[in-house]
């Protein structure tokens, strides 16, 4: 009797906060630009931009992909897939974050409920960690972040 060995399933998840001073410039898949052109949104339209350059570092990282050499499409529920890989992009309150695997995958951030909130610094962090927050005296909000 064969037993079938399922091969392990890996998801590898990349995170960055969108840096102040940049220069936003155009992205692979004509498609995607027009969709990031016609936001309205300032805010929103730099995420759009930073998620896909994150998502073009994630392919090639994970995969040792060029995203020029994928096929990107949008399905009719607005979600977009490639012919390369499953991923999942997600951006709020200044980060974005992708992930990519082999199998079908999603993630999902939200920032704007960390903030300096001593309550939730409490359940989120260890003793040690509480002890470091305590002593803060700017940027809380991203030593939470960093811990979540």
């Amino acid at each position: 009797m064969e037993f079938a060995v399922n091969k392990p399933i890996f998801v590898d998840v990349y995170v960055a906060k969108i840096p102040n001073n940049f220069k936003i410039s155009a992205v692979y898949c004509k498609e995607r630009q027009n969709e990031i052109d016609l936001v309205l949104s300032g805010k929103v339209r730099t995420e759009k931009y930073f998620v896909w350059k994150l998502l073009e570092c994630a392919i090639f990282k994970t995969f040792g992909e060029k995203i020029e050499n994928i096929k990107f499409e949008k399905s009719k529920f607005g979600k977009w897939k490639c012919d390369k890989c499953e991923f999942s992009l997600t951006h709020s309150d200044g980060v974005v974050a992708v992930a990519v695997s082999e199998k079908p995958v999603g993630v999902d951030l939200q920032v704007e409920f960390l903030k300096e909130n001593d309550n939730l610094a409490k359940r989120i962090l260890s003793a040690v960690e509480f002890s470091e927050y305590e002593t803060l005296t700017a940027d809380k909000k991203g030593y939470l972040l960093t811990k979540w």
